[in-house]
Parts: structure tokens; sequence; C-alpha cells
């Protein structure tokens, strides 16, 4: 994601997205690596870190950028939006994907 920040036009960003996106993906994979957290419960919980994450990095972020601490609340609704639709994508197919990655791991 930094590196679409970087070529996109959006350079400012792109230290902002590096963190803020890998906490998220570190944050993500910490709480559903184990096997008995395997389930839905585990993978909502997962996703409701990360939107808090996103929330409050991006709003950080953009506080810094814009030097105003009003102004990054207008965002907020933009990025609960990219985390459900990402949620809504990813949900159905992780389960699966763990299951076959269990498998070649084993092999």
């Amino acid at each position: 994601m930094a590196l679409f920040d970087i070529f996109s036009g959006w350079a400012l960003w792109a230290p902002f997205t590096f963190v803020v996106v890998g906490i998220m993906g570190y944050t993500v994979g910490k709480i559903t690596e184990k096997d008995e957290h395997n389930t839905l419960l585990w993978y909502v919980l997962a996703i409701l870190a990360a939107l808090i994450i996103k929330i409050v990095g991006y709003y950080i972020a953009e506080g810094i950028i814009y030097g105003n601490w009003i102004a990054p609340v207008s965002s907020i609704p933009g990025n609960i939006v990219q985390v459900l639709v990402a949620a809504v994508i990813v949900l159905p197919l992780a389960k699966s994907l763990k299951k076959q990655l269990s498998a070649i791991a084993r092999s």
C-alpha cells in the first residue's frame, strides 16, 4: 500500500501507510495465527482490531499532515467502509485458505 502511495502521487502518505497497514497486518496475524483461533469469532475480532488501528492511525496521520485535529474526523466513515468491504471479501476466503496452507505445511 505504501508503494501505491508513492507511485500514485500520494507520497506524503507513504510512511504513515507503511506503519499503519504494517501494524494492522501484524495484529491480525497474531490474533488469528493459532489453530484454536481459526473460527469466525476470532476473525471478526481481528477485523475489529484492524479497524481500530486504521481509524486511530490515519486520524493521527491526518492530524500531523493537516495540522488540524478536527478535519480528520471526516475520514473516519471512509476508513470504516474500507475495512468492512475488505472484511466481506476476506472472511469467506480466510478459513478455506488457512486450511489449504495448513495441509501444505504438513506435507
